[in-house]
């Protein structure tokens, strides 16, 4: 007779920041993912559970139509487990029927997704913001990506500002999009618990009907401005080229995928925007690309200590790819 002990522990997914395993039981039936938190990123794992735990409670006692995904305690009660060998350890139910994928390719896929980001949001538009902890500190703050980028002139590894110059004087003078979100703060942009990693990867869809069934990787849920969601998506969905691909001449923003995307996230969410809100969308993208491009070439000028780097300049073309699409973007917003 089979028991737990005959059951598979295999690596599961393509993550790049926690470890991630399936657990099979076999002919038991159940299967379970697990996960070790990359704790050199999330410093205080505590945290993200935490406001895991308390979305996925908000979202099973609404109506809400989408598989929840909710971590399950050990015999303890315990949500996070911290080994004695050190490391933070943590078990999700294995979600059926699911299939993730890596690129927008459809108009409709665009439409699923932003459809199922946007009923999260919905659902979460009546949680009191207060109960959310901060997982990531200054995780989406323009003001401060745009100061690590100076201080990053000032260090000037390996005298890299001498071939990055276009990109320094661009982004200098493009610095309003670093003000932007504060001075709609100052309007009344409503503070709200936002994702803060929309990307298409992160919301299973049903392999039959291709429509949205659970929107996952809660580690980065935070107060925030729902633009910066809207931003994410369009920065990562739309753009013809990935972020690091260097023929940016070729990078055009597909308007299609752009209309679907905002159709979808407005279908399920439209009733709780604000008109301030749904005035600025778009400039959610503008903003998010705009901070992306401050990002990669702070960590250029550093001498690449943040992001994985494929070759010497690969942050420097990242660079050029995000400053096109800003100014494709830009072109859309006049």
């Amino acid at each position: 007779m089979p028991t737990l002990a005959d059951a598979r522990v295999v690596p599961f997914g393509s993550g790049h920041i926690n470890d991630t395993y399936l657990i099979d039981t076999g002919e038991l039936g159940q299967q379970w993912v697990l996960q070790r938190i990359n704790h050199l990123i999330f410093k205080a794992p505590e945290i993200l559970m935490h406001n895991i735990e308390v979305v996925a409670r908000h979202l099973q006692q609404s109506d809400y139509p989408m598989k929840i995904l909710a971590p399950v305690a050990n015999l303890e009660g315990k949500v996070c487990y911290s080994a004695p060998e050190g490391g933070f350890w943590r078990l999700f139910p294995f979600i059926e029927g699911a299939t993730t994928i890596e690129e927008v390719a459809t108009p409709a896929q665009a439409y699923e997704a932003a459809h199922a980001f946007g009923l999260f949001f919905k659902h979460l538009s009546d949680l009191p913001v207060e109960q959310i902890e901060v997982s990531i500190p200054r995780f989406h703050d323009t003001l401060y990506r745009y100061r690590q980028l100076e201080e990053s002139i000032g260090i000037n590894f390996e005298n890299r500002c001498a071939g990055a110059g276009p990109e320094i004087t661009f982004l200098q003078e493009q610095q309003r999009f670093a003000f932007l979100f504060n001075e709609l703060w100052e309007q009344g942009l409503p503070l709200r618990i936002t994702h803060n990693d929309t990307k298409i990867n992160n919301v299973l869809l049903d392999q039959q009907s291709g429509k949205g069934l659970c929107v996952i990787d809660l580690d980065t849920l935070m107060p925030g401005t729902i633009l910066s969601d809207v931003g994410d998506m369009i920065r990562t969905f739309c753009p013809t080229l990935p972020e690091d691909a260097p023929d940016i001449a070729q990078l055009k923003i597909r308007r299609p995928i752009l209309d679907a995307l905002l159709g979808g996230f407005l279908d399920a969410c439209q009733s709780v925007l604000t008109p301030l809100e749904k005035k600025h969308l778009l400039d959610g993208g503008l903003v998010i690309v705009y901070m992306q491009a401050l990002r990669f070439l702070a960590d250029y000028l550093r001498g690449d200590t943040y992001y994985k780097i494929n070759y010497p300049h690969h942050n420097l073309v990242r660079t050029r790819n995000q400053i096109a699409l800003l100014k494709e973007l830009m072109k859309i917003s006049e």
